[in-house]
Order: structure tokens, then sequence, then C-alpha cells
């Protein structure tokens, strides 16, 4: 089961370790999952206080707000 291998090392699953673009685009696909009140591994992190132990996270959130993929309040509501 990939949660026991993911998330790590900043990556949310197995597919986001393929490429760069993968990455993005799942990392992108899952903050929009955690507005929506869907599942997401993000809120998964959030809850386990994840997101604050691996920097990495936060700051691919930031760059998805630096080029446009997400608000700046949407990263402000997952990292908080």
């Amino acid at each position: 089961y990939a949660w026991d291998i993911f998330p790590t090392q900043g990556l949310l699953d197995e597919y986001s370790s393929t490429s760069y673009f993968e990455d993005v685009a799942t990392m992108t696909a899952d903050a929009y999952c955690y507005q929506n009140g869907e599942r997401s591994v993000l809120r998964r992190l959030q809850a386990l206080n994840q997101l604050k132990k691996d920097p990495r996270y936060a700051r691919k959130l930031r760059l998805l707000v630096k080029y446009g993929f997400i608000s700046q309040n949407l990263c402000d509501e997952i990292l908080r």
C-alpha cells in the first residue's frame, strides 16, 4: 500500500516521484482536493503535523503560489 511508503521526502505519492511535472500536478490537484473537502493527502499530513516537520511540503506549496497554480489563501490554509 502506497501510504506505507508515501508521503515521504516531500512527495505525496509514488506517481509524484516519477517527474517534476507529475510532482507539480499531484501537489496542485491535492491542494484543490483539500480546499473542496475531498480526500487529501495534505489534509492527512496536516492532521499528523507532518507539514511542519518536513519543510519541503511548505516550499512546494509556496512555489505553487508563486507560479499561480494555487492562491496564497489556500496555501496559508493548508499550512496553518
